[in-house]
């Protein structure tokens, strides 16, 4: 268990639901201590930015974790975990509802 500025916050571990690998998920509770990304990003940013950097920013950002989603989801593909009939069934699925459930 970690502490981030005087807060708790552990991982659960949950299972993905196309691959059923493991993956680790945070909760967070509290906090006193940055992780590594969050000091380098303070850093990066300790000057005043304008609304359109934080624009940019944050879609750089998005663009990151889209990328990382991608290519994780071409390799589910290409192993045959993740097929058509697989991505039919989830589009029709009320994914919210999925998730509250859990």
């Amino acid at each position: 268990m970690m502490t981030k500025n005087g807060k708790k916050f552990g991982g659960l571990v949950e299972r993905c639901y196309i691959c059923k690998q493991k993956i680790k998920v945070s909760i967070f509770m509290e906090a006193t201590m940055f992780n590594p990304i969050q000091l380098q990003l303070l850093q990066m940013f300790e000057r005043n930015t304008s609304v359109e950097e934080l624009h940019e920013v944050q879609d750089v950002m998005k663009n990151y974790y889209a990328q990382k989603l991608d290519r994780h989801m071409e390799e589910l593909w290409d192993s045959g975990i993740l097929d058509q009939k697989r991505l039919d069934g989830i589009s029709k699925m009320d994914l919210h509802e999925w998730m509250r459930s859990k």
